[in-house]
Parts: C-alpha cells; structure tokens; sequence
C-alpha cells in the first residue's frame, strides 16, 4: 500500500517514521472501505493489497502503536533477501532478485490516451549497471503509483524483490512487482575520480555475441540517417505532458522540466545500430548554438511538445537550417 500525503495531510510525513507501526483512523465515517484503493472484503475486514494507492485525506488521523498493542504476528520482522550484483541476476535463474546498482540511463515510458495525441507517461525505464561494466534495464510502472524522486544518472539504487525475466531475444530485464521496493543508497559524487573510459568495441562484433552484448563500450562511425527527433515539456512531478499547466488532472504539479530526445542510425564500417540521445547532446547533433536551443524551448511551451518523423536521410541538415533560419529571422 502506498500512502500518498498531500495538502494538509503532508503534516504528518515527518512524524511518520520507517520500522514504526501506525493505526490510521477515517474520521466521520464507519464505511471500511475508504482505507482501500483497489478491492475490500467485507466478510473479514479491509483487504489491503500492496499495489493499491490511498490517498491520505485531511481529516484522517495516525496514532502511533507501542509494542503492547502491537499482534504478535505483526511484529516478527521478516528476514530481508540477499543482495545480488547485477552480474549474478544476470546470470542466475532466480525469478525474484534483490540487487544493488547505479543508473545509468532514465527514459519515460509513455501511452497515448484516448482523444489525445499527447502521450501519457505510464512508467519509468532504467538502465542499471555495475563497476563490471555489465547493464540491466528496469521498467516501473507508474500508473497508479506517484512517481519516485531520485532516479537520476550517476544514484545508486538498492531494488529489493523485483521480477527477473527472460525476453524473446534472450535479454535479461526487470519489471515491478506489487511488493517490490526502490531505495536511493547514494548520490552521484561528482567530486569522486572518474572510472576508466570502457573499451573500444565494434558493432559487428557487439551485435553478434551474445556474451557481450550486456557490456558497456565506445563505438566510433558516423550519422547514417534520423528516424525520431522529440522535443516536450515534461511535468517535473509526474512525467506527463506540460503546457501552461500539467496536463494530468490528477497532479497539481507547477513545476517542468525540457527533455529532448532523437534517435539515430550509427554504422561503424563492421555494422549498424539504432542509438537514442537526450538532452544537451541533442543541441550538439542539431548544430544549434545556446541562444537558439533556448529560443526552441521557448517556443515549444505553448504548444508543449513536437515529434518529427523523417522521410528522407537529409532531415538532420534540414532541421538545423531550418532552426537557424527561424533564429536570424
């Protein structure tokens, strides 16, 4: 079950500590199943699922529960799984893991709506990986669940009672559970020495093995073609699309943020590959200076977001006069 504290309600989340027990109490009502947020069985009290979200109104109550009055079943901790290295969920046959990584990539997971051509963000894909060098990636899904703080490139996450699965082509991924668990360990340390540079690799080669196709590697070729450029605002607090305000009815959000996105076609000379960029790298492929990548996102906040879906190999020419012609303009 996840509490989510809003409004006058956030008052209570600093009392609300981890390892403690609380009873919450629905004022002015006797109905049991305003304490739910997907099914309740009245034959035997609430039934709580952990993939539920309750939201926490303004008149409700938490009184703190002394070990007294705590059931005795209630009060024996269950024993924590033990923490993996991502290579050993690589490896291993284990459908529920718990391990230990750092982000490395974070791309919004988003699903159109009926009667909008604007896409709704429904999860969150993480790319993970260790000192070996090894990735993994996770999807979270966020549907009915407030989007988690902290998941940014360079954190290091503990993911306790995740889903391990196997895709078609072989892939090993992780998927959300309804008891699954996130934790933000450590920062990123900007201050710490950086790691060696990963090794040179080549897409013929990369592509076709499979015991190195989990590795992290450079790859020097050039722009073959552009097949997506994406450019919104994003809500800063639950991922969905912003113009003058979030388009979610459900989030409140003031608060967004730019995000850009472009995928390309990169051959080496032994092979091609679909890559994904984001952010300022963007701006560097699109040969935009500061002042023009700017102007973009200025002129983008009215309308909130644009996708260009090319037709021809000389589009990223094309976007870049065409941008720069709008700026001189």
């Amino acid at each position: 079950m996840v509490l989510v504290l809003s409004g006058v309600s956030a008052r209570w989340f600093p009392l609300l500590q981890p390892g403690c027990f609380y009873r919450l109490i629905a004022a002015n009502t006797q109905d049991p199943s305003v304490l739910i947020g997907c099914a309740v069985s009245g034959r035997r009290g609430v039934e709580l699922h952990a993939d539920s979200t309750l939201q926490v109104r303004t008149d409700w109550r938490f009184h703190t529960l002394t070990r007294p009055l705590l059931l005795l079943h209630t009060c024996t901790q269950t024993r924590s799984p033990p923490v993996s290295t991502l290579s050993e969920v690589l490896d291993c046959s284990s459908e529920v893991v718990c391990f230990q990584a750092q982000v490395t990539d974070r791309i919004s997971v988003t699903e159109r709506s009926r009667g909008s051509a604007a896409g709704v963000c429904a999860g969150v894909r993480l790319t993970v990986c260790d000192q070996s060098g090894r990735s993994l990636q996770v999807y979270l899904d966020l549907s009915h669940t407030p989007y988690p703080p902290g998941l940014l490139p360079g954190n290091t996450l503990l993911l306790s009672a995740f889903q391990r699965r196997v895709s078609r082509s072989g892939g090993v991924y992780c998927s959300q559970l309804p008891v699954s668990s996130l934790t933000v360990t450590s920062l990123a340390d900007s201050s710490c020495v950086r790691p060696p540079p990963a090794p040179m690799m080549h897409l013929g080669v990369w592509t076709g093995s499979r015991e190195q196709r989990c590795f992290v590697g450079r790859v020097r070729g050039h722009v073959v073609c552009l097949l997506l450029l994406q450019l919104r605002w994003s809500c800063l607090l639950c991922g969905g699309l912003y113009t003058q305000s979030c388009s979610s009815a459900q989030c409140g959000s003031s608060s967004s943020v730019f995000q850009s996105t472009v995928k390309l076609v990169i051959d080496d000379g032994t092979g091609e590959a679909h890559v994904w960029f984001s952010g300022a790298q963007v701006r560097a492929l699109l040969g935009l200076a500061d002042s023009q990548w700017e102007g973009l996102q200025r002129a983008l906040r009215v309308r909130g977001h644009i996708r260009v879906y090319p037709r021809g190999r000389s589009l990223l020419s094309l976007t870049c006069r065409k941008q720069k012609a709008q700026r001189s303009e």
